[in-house]
């Protein structure tokens, strides 16, 4: 959060407010013994800090995860439009033409995760 405040000549500043922010963030570290907790309180403050830990770990894994499934699906869609590309080049037009008719578009092509040739071929006619 920022709020305005003025310099000394008049001019607005902005000045951040880290009171909320602070308020909001969790600390990893647990305590220290000088704090005033009590040994219970600076257990679950540990307890705490470790499934903080332990939760930015599988948030990492599962974006890492997420990236994959993208590059492999887009890696499919590829290898799926160069199948359709082979079969329809029997055919008496550009392979890429028929990506530039309006309305065609490779899901159209896909059934039950298959390429659908017959429907390809079916199109380049």
């Amino acid at each position: 959060m920022t709020s305005e405040s003025a310099t000394p000549t008049g001019e607005p500043t902005a000045v951040e407010d880290r009171t909320a922010e602070a308020a909001e963030m969790p600390t990893d570290a647990p305590p220290l013994e000088g704090d005033g907790l009590d040994p219970q309180d600076q257990r679950l403050s540990a307890e705490a800090a470790r499934w903080r830990r332990e939760f930015r770990s599988a948030e990492t894994k599962l974006t890492a995860a997420e990236t994959r499934e993208a590059v492999l699906a887009a890696r499919v869609a590829e290898l799926q439009r160069a199948e359709i590309n082979r079969a329809v080049a029997t055919k008496p037009v550009q392979a890429d033409d028929i990506w530039l008719w309006p309305g065609v578009d490779l899901d159209q092509f896909i059934v039950d995760g298959e390429v659908d040739l017959d429907a390809a071929l079916a199109k380049a006619e």
